[in-house]
Parts: structure tokens; C-alpha cells; sequence
């Protein structure tokens, strides 16, 4: 996801909308997952999350459509695409009830993760928001980038054997 975001010329998380998770419904891969976003949110917003700014959409498209197994990645893109082209992010399907932080932070110790998970888990939760079955589409709202307000975002993908993949998205501006 950092490099990602530096090839895209992303200068922190506040340029970003919208992050689009790989999320395959396993408890310790989202955890391992979310506590990933936590740390791109943490290491690249050491000022925290600009005031006023709306909280970073984050959803997986996978309850809508299945596991596309290899095709996964180019779904995900195309919905990704949508999202910031059409200005909403459609809520995660399915997703009734969100994993406690601390449960997330148990997971991660459990696996020997990450010792600094609890920070990571906290700066998400003030930079971001998990949408859920009950929002069925949200807004995204434009962020100001290189003195444009165009829309932004990250899709994740991940494959068998640590194949993994982020792909950053703009709205196209004139």
C-alpha cells in the first residue's frame, strides 16, 4: 500500500477517499488486513487525520459478488473505478456486526503479528470508517490533491502463496 501510494505521488492517507479491501471474511485475514490499513493510516499520519476532513471509506466488494478467485483483482479494480467515478462506495454486504478492536488486537497478538497492533487499530478508528450491510452507499467526497479536488482510492488484492497487489484510482480531471 506505500508504495502504491508513492508511485501515485501520495504525500499521506489524507489524499486518499476510499480503500477497497481484498476482506475474504476470515477472521484473521481481515484482522490482518485492517491492522495493515492501520499502519499505512499511522505511519502516514503522524499529523493525524486532517480536521474536517471526512473519515476514509473503507469496504469490500465480496459480499456482493463472491470470490472471484483470480479474477478477484480486476472485479475489485472495476468497482473501485465506479466508486470514484460515480462518487459512492457501496457498503460491505453481509456485514452486519464489526469485529471488536479489541478482539482484532487479541487476534494480531495471538499470531504474534505485530506488537504496535493496538496504535494501528486506533488510528484507524479515528481516520476511518468501516461501512457496513445498513449503509448500502455512501458519498465520497472529493479530496483536494495537487491543488485539484478529484476522488482517490485503494484497492487491495491478494493471491495464494503471498501474491499481493494495491492499485491507487483517481477521477479523471481536465
Amino acid at each position: 500500500m506505500w508504495a502504491a501510494m508513492n508511485d501515485a505521488g501520495l504525500r499521506s492517507v489524507n489524499d486518499l477517499d476510499h480503500i477497497n479491501c481484498h476482506a475474504t471474511s476470515t477472521p484473521l485475514g481481515d484482522a490482518i488486513e485492517l491492522a495493515a490499513i492501520g499502519r499505512l493510516v499511522h505511519s502516514h499520519s503522524s499529523e493525524g487525520c486532517a480536521l474536517g476532513r471526512p473519515p476514509i471509506a473503507i469496504n469490500s466488494i465480496k459480499g456482493h459478488l463472491g470470490h472471484c478467485l483470480a479474477g478477484a483483482g480486476a472485479v475489485e479494480a472495476v468497482c473501485t473505478t465506479l466508486a470514484v467515478s460515480r462518487g459512492y462506495v457501496p457498503g460491505t454486504r453481509n456485514l452486519h456486526e464489526q469485529l471488536p478492536s479489541a478482539e482484532i488486537c487479541d487476534l494480531l497478538a495471538e499470531q504474534q503479528i505485530d506488537s504496535h497492533s493496538r496504535s494501528y487499530v486506533e488510528a484507524l478508528q479515528r481516520c476511518c470508517i468501516l461501512l457496513g450491510h445498513d449503509q448500502p452507499r455512501v458519498a465520497l467526497p472529493k479530496v483536494s490533491l495537487e491543488g485539484r479536488n478529484r476522488r482517490v482510492a485503494l484497492t487491495n488484492s491478494f493471491g495464494f502463496g503471498g501474491t499481493n497487489a494495491s492499485l491507487i484510482l483517481a477521477e479523471w480531471t481536465d
